[in-house]
């Protein structure tokens, strides 16, 4: 079967999907319109049909996979992709003409990469843009072939910088601990930089790294890594290392040369190779501008009066502007401790990659459009790009995100992208989650030290996998994965103060917190429906409790079920003259309120709400925490209100399939969600 490169992706983020994607993610993961996303999918739909797969599409601009994933899941691991992105593909030429010692011709290329010659043109276009950044120039004369022309220093730079951008921490972990290589583009970039010497340059760099600089973040530490085992390699095949002299006598004055001298002689021994005053130079380089996490040694005030004060003005720009308060001693030496390599960096023309660059600007645009006004004023004349400033801004959300902490769960984090981003999420964690009160940041590289098994939640920037309590997120972790989260959470039983004077912050109530928590609760009550089938009524039931429990909406399915047997025996549950019986009741098992439904294979009689039998085909299970505030059992009881409501909605209710239930439930969540807005009102 042949799958493009798009849709590769595509099926990659729908089939690892806990929840339903948007259009909008779609588009933003393939770097498409969502306008080609929607024509995109109507071939996707055939495709994922081959594999017993159905794509579910919904009115809200969302899309799921239902069915059984595994076979669709074993086909994309095992497949030979054929097709690149046009990112991977772009990098993949730049490697290779910046590996090249002689021009190459536009065919050749083409066949490499699998593309015409056009496409091949159309991208050389795009990366000469990029390689101006570097003071690097394409050179294509027909007759001759193409190839980059520039200093050795800039098309080194230029290496390290796109082999950095496509090798993550996760590609570096996989190749050199597990032996796994996931992606074609990574295998053939791996093939450039030998994976074996990458992880003996791996210890070795660790090891001086440990002493050292041990809070370098593992972003700058892999561009560190590429760019020693891309050193040793030219050395080991006799090319010449050049750099300007007068640059290498001012890189000898630095304060990081001592450093660089001990990485150097480390390498040395390490690979039997002499390495030349011009490489101790780029090592300098690396040092000065890499990204360092967690240092609290830093005598700032004393060190740099300068910067520390342009960070204040900064500081004081952005909360004037925002109406906010942002001013923290911590949030100063971390600013210093992050913008003194990235001035560094900029005058220099060192290029680094934001992955959460879109993101933030979309996610927190006011925020990062009052940092970069800001910015540009204190900073003139040099001019701070984008990728850095999402980096600011990941410092100002973290402060602003900052809430009160609880005292009950132990949380790893693992984010290797740097303190920013770190602090970020623990505090995205600390605002969701007041029961974490014990956070433990650490690194890919780091993991090996610590026991998972001591830490009630692991929450980690990069996949884990077998591990119960990991959750794979996003650094600035959306509203979903708060909610799989939460209800893990919920789902361990922890006890939570309920004296309000432990919380005097929670007394004054805005409106906009009870509209944001019911939209909440309406999500997961949605994303609870699903339709069963069964011979008997409580064997049906039960099956159902127990899928609940793996999803997180109950913590002892046997509670609920056996609520709901004490529930039947006060009275008849069947509704009159319409084929339902609905099992309904409130229990502390709950975590969130939930709706299923369930199909019996035949018809069976089954005592009514007006003490009559009734024939009943389906069950209606709807279940809510005992605990819950007023205005959010109103909604539970609007809802049962629906199954004797209009007899196009009861005609739903009795015969619809899973997505109309679900599609109908959604009109009237947006209805009364609408209804309660207008009204204006909180709890009672």
């Amino acid at each position: 079967m042949y799958i493009t490169a798009r849709e590769r992706i595509l099926l990659e983020i729908l089939v690892h999907a806990s929840y339903d994607v948007s259009h909008v993610q779609l588009a933003e993961a393939t770097s498409v319109s969502v306008r080609t996303i929607q024509r995109d999918l109507k071939g996707l739909q055939r495709t994922v049909r081959f594999f017993g797969l159905n794509l579910i599409r919904n009115k809200d601009q969302t899309i799921s996979l239902q069915g059984n994933k595994e076979e669709l899941l074993n086909y994309l691991q095992s497949m030979e992709t054929t097709e690149y992105t046009t990112e991977e593909r772009q990098g993949l030429l730049l490697v290779r003409l910046l590996n090249s010692k002689e021009p190459i011709k536009l065919f050749s290329l083409g066949s490499e990469l699998g593309v015409t010659t056009a496409t091949v043109s159309a991208d050389l276009d795009k990366t000469s843009r990029w390689l101006e950044t570097y003071s690097l120039e394409i050179i294509r004369k027909r007759g001759y072939g193409i190839e980059i022309q520039g200093l050795e220093t800039n098309k080194r730079r230029a290496m390290s910088g796109v082999l950095s951008s496509h090798l993550t921490e996760e590609a570096i972990y996989e190749a050199v601990y597990d032996n796994e290589v996931q992606g074609q583009i990574i295998e053939r970039l791996l093939n450039i930089v030998d994976t074996a010497m990458i992880k003996d340059v791996l210890l070795t760099v660790r090891h001086v790294k440990e002493e050292n600089f041990p809070h370098m973040v593992d972003q700058s530490l892999i561009a560190l890594i590429v760019h020693a085992t891309l050193v040793i390699e030219r050395l080991r095949q006799g090319e010449p290392i050049y750099m300007d002299q007068d640059q290498l006598e001012a890189l000898e004055q630095m304060e990081e040369y001592t450093l660089a001298v001990k990485l150097g002689r480390a390498l040395e021994e390490a690979f039997s190779i002499d390495l030349p005053p011009e490489e101790i130079g780029y090592f300098v380089m690396h040092l000065r501008g890499a990204r360092i996490s967690g240092s609290n040694e830093i005598p700032f005030e004393e060190v740099n009066a300068e910067l520390i004060g342009r960070i204040k003005q900064l500081i004081r720009g952005v909360e004037e502007e925002l109406n906010v308060k942002l001013y923290d001693p911590s949030l100063v030496q971390d600013l210093f401790a992050h913008l003194k390599p990235a001035l560094y960096r900029i005058r220099q023309e060192m290029k680094i990659a934001n992955p959460l660059l879109d993101r933030l600007k979309q996610n927190y645009e006011e925020l990062f459009n009052v940092t970069k006004r800001q910015a540009e004023i204190i900073f003139s004349p040099l001019l701070i790009p984008e990728e850095e400033i999402g980096f600011i801004v990941l410092h100002f959300g973290s402060t602003l995100e900052r809430s009160k902490r609880s005292v009950e769960l132990s949380a790893l984090v693992i984010c290797p992208s740097g303190i920013g981003s770190a602090k970020m999420l623990a505090s995205r964690i600390e605002q969701e989650f007041p029961e974490v009160n014990s956070i433990t940041n650490v690194s890919m590289f780091e993991l090996g030290s610590y026991q998972m098994n001591n830490y009630d939640l692991i929450i980690s920037t990069v996949k884990m996998e077998n591990e119960r309590n990991a959750f794979h997120v996003s650094p600035v972790l959306t509203k979903e994965e708060v909610r799989v989260i939460r209800l893990f959470i919920d789902s361990l039983q922890v006890e939570r103060p309920t004296d309000i004077e432990e919380f005097p912050e929670y007394i004054e109530r805005s409106p906009f917190d009870d509209i944001a928590e019911l939209s909440a609760m309406m999500k997961a009550f949605l994303q609870s429906i699903h339709l069963f089938s069964s011979q008997a009524v409580w064997q049906g039931i039960e099956k159902s409790m127990q899928w609940l429990e793996g999803k997180g909406y109950v913590t002892r399915w046997q509670d609920v079920a056996l609520t709901l047997r004490n529930r039947e025996k006060v009275g008849g549950l069947a509704i009159p003259d319409t084929g339902l019986v609905l099992y309904h009741a409130r229990s502390e098992s709950a975590v969130t309120p939930f709706f299923l439904l369930i199909d019996l294979e035949e018809e069976m009689k089954l005592m009514s709400m007006a003490d009559k039998k009734e024939m009943v085909e389906r069950i209606i299970l709807m279940v809510a925490p005992a605990s819950l505030e007023r205005y959010k059992l109103e909604f539970i009881s609007y809802v049962s209100t629906l199954l004797i409501g209009s007899k196009q909605q009861t005609d739903i209710f009795q015969k619809g399939n899973q997505q109309e239930v679900k599609q109908m439930l959604e009109k009237e969540c947006r209805d009364y969600l609408t209804m309660f807005i207008q009204k204006g009102e909180g709890p009672s």
